[in-house]
């Protein structure tokens, strides 16, 4: 387990999400996890060095929409923030067919990746990039304010101000 995040139904349960991929739900009161994962997204996720699934965030009205964020590393490396919902019908299940990227950046090594992920009182998507890797930042990405690399990115995922690129949903 990486992160643990709260089920924003007053309930007590909490979301475990694992490094390779997977997301489950935790009842703490009698210590089990659900049989059925939450979302299941092994085999898109690259656990080399220090990536995987790195961050999750359900969105301030998951309650009534079952809107939910991911920060991921692909098998090649790149970060992903993607965009998904749970079943109309079930909201302890994400359905990966609703899939939307949020946005995508390549990082070039196996480290540093970042990954904390959540949402601001002011409601926009708080991201945290890692720098790129390499002891020290050696490229100084956090310095070069032409890449995202080594920033914390503040993002309004309730509009498309790209609306041509299936990358770029915020």
């Amino acid at each position: 387990p990486v992160f643990l995040a709260a089920v924003p139904d007053n309930s007590g349960r909490v979301f475990v999400g694992e490094l390779a991929g997977r997301i489950r739900i935790l009842t703490p009161s009698n210590g089990t996890l659900d049989p059925t994962n939450f979302l299941d997204l092994r085999g898109q996720v690259s656990t080399n060095g220090e990536r995987g699934l790195l961050g999750f965030a359900t969105a301030p009205d998951f309650a009534t929409t079952g809107v939910f964020y991911v920060y991921l590393t692909d098998p090649v490396g790149t970060i992903e923030v993607r965009r998904y919902r749970t079943f109309a019908n079930d909201r302890d299940r994400g359905d990966p067919s609703t899939m939307q990227f949020v946005l995508r950046q390549p990082h070039p090594n196996f480290n540093h990746n970042g990954g904390w992920i959540g949402f601001g009182p002011d409601g926009l998507l708080y991201i945290g990039i890692g720098d790129g890797g390499g002891t020290g930042d050696p490229n100084n990405n956090a310095q070069n304010r032409d890449t995202w690399l080594g920033k914390i990115l503040r993002v309004d995922v309730a509009r498309d101000a790209f609306p041509t690129d299936s990358t770029r949903n915020y």
